[in-house]
């Protein structure tokens, strides 16, 4: 907001930070993003469902950690850090 000013970008904006992402917080649980399954840890798990989602070529909207559209290595590393 700048002098009563907003603007609202789309899913295609080339700058990710400014991309909208949907929050959802189930019964007041909030996860960390990283954990992709959300059992409350991060862990081979999360890894295995990012490396599935790469190698299967299916769409796994939470499995993109870094927020960036795609699910690629750089997820995998984001995660691989946390474990």
């Amino acid at each position: 907001e700048n002098d009563n000013y907003m603007a609202f970008y789309s899913s295609e904006w080339s700058n990710a930070s400014q991309r909208p992402k949907l929050m959802i917080n189930r019964s007041g649980v909030s996860f960390a993003i990283e954990d992709v399954n959300q059992d409350g840890r991060i862990n081979q798990t999360d890894l295995d469902l990012i490396q599935n989602s790469i190698n299967a070529n299916t769409p796994c909207q939470r499995c993109d950690v870094n927020t960036n559209g795609i699910v690629d290595i750089y997820d995998v590393t984001r995660v691989s850090v946390k474990v």
